[in-house]
């Protein structure tokens, strides 16, 4: 299993591969992409090291300028807490890196999405969760994943409904022997049911079927998925945190 430092390394190496283009800022580097500027998560600034956090501010302001979003991710929340004063204004949330533990779970019954598929499955699932966004919001949500294509090798995973509808979906990510599974998305209406941690435990034996020697994931601190997953077998590393803004 990787020790936290190299997970978050790796999380961070996977951001800047996917990013259309990288800026450097105190501390680290801004992540932009013009194609999604909708995504927080697309454009950002990242924080590696301590750095002077009224420079910081600056360079958010300056690097995330023109977008409706402040988005500051910094890698440890003890580089967090030494910032937080300099970011007033900011909502600080934070996140748990955890990794799955013992022996690989078995096969779970999955079908494998293409691109298309899994950006339709996406984009159905942000506009039934998020009817008020818009369709501008929903299609890139939906389609961001693209990016991911350049940074790692990822395989998008289903559980489908009685009528061979998408209900349930997972992203595996999987670079060098380290594997992410991310953005699991259930349908509203089959929400309950069971089928998230059915394609959940799949991806995780897919990861490791595929080479990895530590398969991750990533959930907020303060959300009810983070019982969940340690629930599944996953177990914590340690965290990163952010800080959030409407300008």
């Amino acid at each position: 299993m990787l020790d936290v430092d190299a997970a978050r390394d790796w999380l961070t190496e996977l951001t800047r591969r996917r990013a259309q283009r990288t800026v450097a800022t105190p501390g680290g580097f801004a992540v932009r992409d013009d194609a999604y500027p909708l995504s927080h998560d697309h454009n950002k600034l990242l924080v590696l090291s301590s750095c002077d956090g009224v420079a910081l501010a600056a360079a958010a302001e300056q690097e995330l300028d023109g977008l409706g979003h402040r988005l500051v991710e910094v890698r440890t929340p003890q580089l967090a807490d030494l910032l937080a004063s300099s970011l007033a204004g900011y909502e600080r949330s934070d996140n748990c890196l955890l990794a799955w533990s013992g022996p690989a779970p078995g096969r779970r019954p999955t079908v494998e999405l293409d691109l298309a598929g899994r950006t339709a499955a996406a984009t159905a699932v942000w506009t039934a969760s998020l009817p008020a966004a818009g369709p501008e919001v929903w299609r890139q949500l939906g389609e961001r994943v693209s990016r991911m294509t350049r940074a790692c090798t990822p395989t998008f995973l289903a559980a489908l409904g009685p009528d061979g509808d998408v209900a349930c979906s997972v992203d595996l990510y999987v670079h060098q022997q380290v594997a992410q599974v991310e953005e699991v998305l259930t349908v509203p209406a089959y929400q309950g049911r069971g089928l998230a941690t059915g394609v959940v435990l799949d991806a995780v034996a897919r990861g490791f079927e595929a080479g990895a020697t530590t398969v991750l994931i990533v959930a907020d601190a303060e959300d009810w998925p983070l019982g969940w997953y340690r629930r599944l077998g996953f177990v914590d590393l340690g965290g990163t945190s952010n800080f959030s803004r409407v300008p």
